[in-house]
C-alpha cells in the first residue's frame, strides 16, 4: 500500500492559493458534478480481493483540472492493500495517497481541464480484514471532495459505497513466544579424544521446546580442536519416553561434511505448552593435530 504525502499544498499553490478541504464550497451555485464509489455494493469472500473505483462524472459542470478527496472506512472489516491513480487525470501532477488505517486522502492536478466528461480518479484494492464475522459491513464514506475548475473550487455530490463480508475470516496469528530453548547436561562417551578416529555418542536434553506449530532450532558446538569425521545417527525423543520427534529440514547424519556445529530444528506436537526432549548423536571424532 502506498503511503505518501497528500498534495493539498501543491494543489493550492497551483490553483487556488490558501484554499483547503475544510473551507471550500460550491462557487456561485454552479454544478460540480458527482464523485462516487463504484461498485456501490461489494460482497467479499475470505481471501478475495476487489478493486473499487473512485469515479467522477462532470454531468453539466465544466470538466475539472484537478481533484482532492478523503474517504473513511472501518479497518476492522476491510484492509486496503493497494491504491493507485485512475486514468481520468492521466499525466497529472501529484497522484499520491496519504493513507492510514480507516482513512485515504488523495489529490491530483493538471495544467488544463481533462477532455473526458467522466472516468476513474483512483482505484483502491481491498480485502477482508482478519477476524471478521459473516455479515459484518463497512461504509466507504466520502468526508470531503473538491474539484478545481479554473480558479474555482467546487464540491461535487458524493455517493458512498458499502462492503459486506460474505463469510468470516480467521484471526491473525499472534507473534510466536520466545520460550528460551536451552540445552541441558551435554555429555559424551569417553571424554578424552585421541588422534585416531573413534566412535562416540553425544547426549543432552533440550528444555522449553514449544508446541506452538512453529519450528524451534538449537545447535551444539564441538570444540575446534576436535575433528568431526562424520555423524552416523541422530535420535530425538520426548524426554522420559520412546516417542520419536522427527527433525524438520535436514538431518545432520545426512551431511557428508558436518563440521563442528551441529544444527537441529524440531516441531513437536503436544497438549502442553512446552516440552523437554532427549537428543542422542552418534559420530566419529578425532583430535586435531
Amino acid at each position: 500500500m502506498r503511503n505518501n504525502q497528500i498534495i493539498t499544498t501543491l494543489l493550492a499553490t497551483i490553483l487556488v492559493a490558501g484554499v483547503t478541504l475544510s473551507s471550500v464550497g460550491v462557487v456561485g451555485g454552479a454544478s460540480a458534478g458527482e464523485v462516487r464509489v463504484e461498485p456501490g455494493e461489494v460482497s467479499l469472500q475470505e481471501g478475495e480481493q476487489q478493486t473499487i473505483e473512485i469515479t467522477y462524472d462532470s454531468l453539466s459542470a465544466p470538466n475539472p483540472e484537478g481533484m482532492e478527496f478523503m474517504i473513511e472506512y472501518d479497518p476492522d472489516v476491510i484492509t486496503v492493500i493497494d491504491a493507485s491513480p485512475g486514468a481520468y487525470f492521466s499525466g497529472g501532477i501529484g497522484g499520491d495517497f496519504n493513507n492510514s488505517p480507516g482513512e485515504i486522502r488523495f489529490g491530483i492536478a493538471k495544467d488544463n481541464p481533462v477532455s473526458q466528461d467522466s472516468g476513474a480518479v483512483a482505484t483502491i484494492t481491498i480485502e477482508l480484514a482478519d477476524g471478521v464475522d459473516k455479515g459484518d459491513t463497512t461504509d466507504i464514506t466520502f468526508t470531503d471532495a473538491i474539484s478545481f475548475v479554473g480558479e474555482d473550487t467546487r464540491t461535487p455530490e458524493m455517493i458512498d459505497g458499502t462492503v459486506e463480508a460474505a463469510e468470516g475470516t480467521e484471526e491473525a496469528p499472534q507473534n510466536p513466544v520466545d520460550y528460551d530453548v536451552q540445552i541441558v547436561d551435554p555429555t559424551i562417551s569417553k571424554s578424552s579424544i585421541g588422534s585416531s578416529p573413534s566412535d562416540r555418542t553425544l547426549q543432552f536434553d533440550v528444555v522449553n521446546v514449544s508446541s506452538d506449530n512453529s519450528n524451534d532450532e538449537f545447535s551444539v558446538k564441538i570444540p575446534d580442536d576436535v575433528a568431526v569425521e562424520n555423524i552416523t545417527e541422530t535420535s530425538v525423543v520426548k524426554r522420559g519416553t520412546a516417542e520419536s520427534v522427527p527433525l524438520e529440514g535436514s538431518d545432520p547424519a545426512t551431511d557428508p561434511n558436518p563440521g563442528n556445529e551441529i544444527n537441529f530444528a524440531v516441531n513437536p506436537i503436544g497438549s502442553s505448552e512446552t516440552q523437554a526432549l532427549s537428543v542422542e548423536v552418534k559420530m566419529r571424532l578425532s583430535a586435531t593435530p
